[in-house]
């Protein structure tokens, strides 16, 4: 099975070309991730203290990984970070229900962030992350809530199923009617 851990602008497309080639494990698995961000912040060091001050980002689940989605992200080009990873592994072991998740089926994951300190720049990269997202919100199913830009009960429809949302909004409702846990995502009682 062809595996891509990482690929630089450079050599994006054929990562793409690569992850898109591959097949699924014995499981049923996919074990895949292709970023056109440098390697650092594609995994995640981006978030440190010593990193901008501000960040924005946006995301999807795809069930499936069609050509028009990957010449939609190659389209993107290299102006931002932009990723794929491949959902794997014990993710998709878990049943439907059994935790709060609900996009255990998703082929792919797709996220696109920027992180920036000068003020004067918030609406380009906004802008730019939100076009990212644009690109590939064609072939969407859902969203990661940590990936979630937008607020309100039609947001959160997009990161849980109903059965799921049904569950956390009950959950809210007993332990926290009065909404104290109201910042982020808030789900209401």
């Amino acid at each position: 099975m062809a595996r891509v851990r990482h690929a630089s602008a450079q050599s994006f497309s054929a990562a793409v070309g690569a992850a898109a080639a591959s097949q699924r494990s014995a499981s049923g698995r996919p074990a895949t991730t292709a970023s056109s961000a440098p390697a650092a912040w594609a995994y995640g060091a981006h978030q440190s203290s010593a990193n901008p001050a501000k960040a924005y980002c946006e995301g999807h689940y795809l069930r499936e990984l069609p050509d028009a989605a990957i010449d939609a992200f190659l389209a993107l080009g290299n102006e931002g970070g932009a990723r794929l990873a491949m959902n794997h592994g014990a993710i998709a072991d878990v049943p439907p229900g059994a935790s709060a998740y609900s996009h255990r089926d998703a082929l792919v994951e797709f996220t696109t962030s920027a992180g920036w300190t000068d003020p004067t720049e918030d609406e380009a990269r906004i802008e730019t992350t939100r076009r990212y997202a644009a690109g590939l919100e064609p072939f969407a199913s859902g969203t990661y809530v940590n990936t979630l830009a937008e607020a309100g009960t039609a947001a959160l429809r997009r990161v849980y199923s109903t059965p799921d949302l049904t569950r956390l909004t009950t959950v809210k409702s007993q332990y926290d009617p009065t909404n104290v846990f109201h910042r982020t995502h808030n789900i209401q009682p």
